[in-house]
This record gives C-alpha cells, sequence and structure tokens, in this order.
C-alpha cells in the first residue's frame, strides 16, 4: 500500500512540474504593425484568448490556435486538458 500512495503523490507533482514554460510569459504582442490574429495564454483565467500579433518580436506566449494554446496551457482539477 505505501508504494501506491508514493506513486500517487510523485504523479501529481511530476504533472505540475511539466508546465510548458510559455504558459508562464506575459502577452506581449510585438512592436511591429502587420497584424494578425493569435492566442494566449492567461495564467489568472486558466484560459487562452486571442490577441492582435504585430508580426515580429514578442514572446512565445502566442499559439495559431486555440485548440494549441489549450493543449499546452489549461489545466482543470482533473490535469491538463
Amino acid at each position: 500500500m505505501p508504494k501506491c500512495i508514493l506513486f500517487i503523490i510523485w504523479g501529481i507533482f511530476s504533472s505540475k512540474s511539466a508546465v510548458d514554460p510559455r504558459c508562464k510569459l506575459r502577452l506581449d504582442q510585438g512592436p511591429c504593425r502587420v497584424y494578425t490574429i493569435r492566442w494566449y495564454y492567461d495564467k489568472q483565467a486558466n484560459a487562452c484568448a486571442q490577441f492582435w500579433y504585430g508580426g515580429c518580436q514578442g514572446n512565445a506566449n502566442r499559439f495559431e490556435s486555440e485548440h494549441e494554446c489549450r493543449q499546452a496551457c489549461v489545466f482543470f482539477s482533473g490535469g491538463r486538458n
């Protein structure tokens, strides 16, 4: 029984440490003005949202689709969505 409990605890902590580092970054639209719609992860809302990406620079918290953003960043009580 103790091995089973240790395995469960290990699973809980290892899944939280596997958060994609892009999900920790703040929104950065970049300085350029060749606007396209992209998706970013909002940590406070634990949700993905659209934004206007300027086309250059910015940071890695930028996804082509809502699905890609959700797969990388959105978590529910049962684990990653």
